[in-house]
């Protein structure tokens, strides 16, 4: 069996932590690749770096997932229903939110778990939100609808949040 199986579900090898691959993922995902770069170079070994940040490589998997939704509308493979347009309304309003917050302050968030982690849930909500509208799953797609707006609450939780942790760029703004 591969290493590369590390994250199923179901039984899986032993992992250690000798295990370079694993770390460097585990240390992504936790929001410290920062320090596994500087132990990497110290130990003389270079983990593969996926993207400028997490931050970035983040972003790319939520506008990835947003524009295949977009795709999905410009030639549909069936009609669409009212509750289709809600979703797409709902989601490109979140998109176009989340775009701008990303673009003005989304750097100085980068280094926070809280947004990555943000980031990467989005991108999974869109992406299955393309899956459910792939599939003319009417009962989901009206969850997601409603599911969108709790989600922008969350991300209002979150931008507050990154506003305290980092008040002196913020302090401007009344954040």
């Amino acid at each position: 069996m591969s290493h590369r199986f590390v994250g199923q579900s179901g039984p899986a090898w032993p992992v250690t932590f000798k295990n370079p691959e694993f770390l460097f993922s585990y240390a992504s995902v936790a929001g410290l690749s920062g320090l596994w770069k500087e132990a990497g170079s110290q130990a003389g070994s270079q983990a593969p770096n996926r993207a400028p940040s997490d931050t970035e490589f983040y972003w790319a998997k939520v506008d990835g997932a947003y524009k295949r939704v977009l795709a999905f509308f410009e030639s549909p493979d069936r009609d669409l229903i009212s509750a289709d347009y809600e979703l797409l309304a709902g989601l490109t309003e979140f998109y176009g939110d989340m775009l701008a917050y990303h673009t003005a302050w989304g750097k100085y968030c980068e280094g926070e778990g809280l947004y990555n982690g943000f980031l990467a849930l989005s991108a999974e909500v869109f992406a299955e939100a393309f899956r459910i509208l792939a599939d003319n799953r009417t009962g989901k797609i009206i969850a997601y609808a409603g599911l969108l707006e709790d989600l922008a609450k969350v991300f209002e939780t979150v931008k507050q949040y990154c506003f305290k942790l980092h008040s002196k760029v913020t302090s401007a703004t009344g954040g």
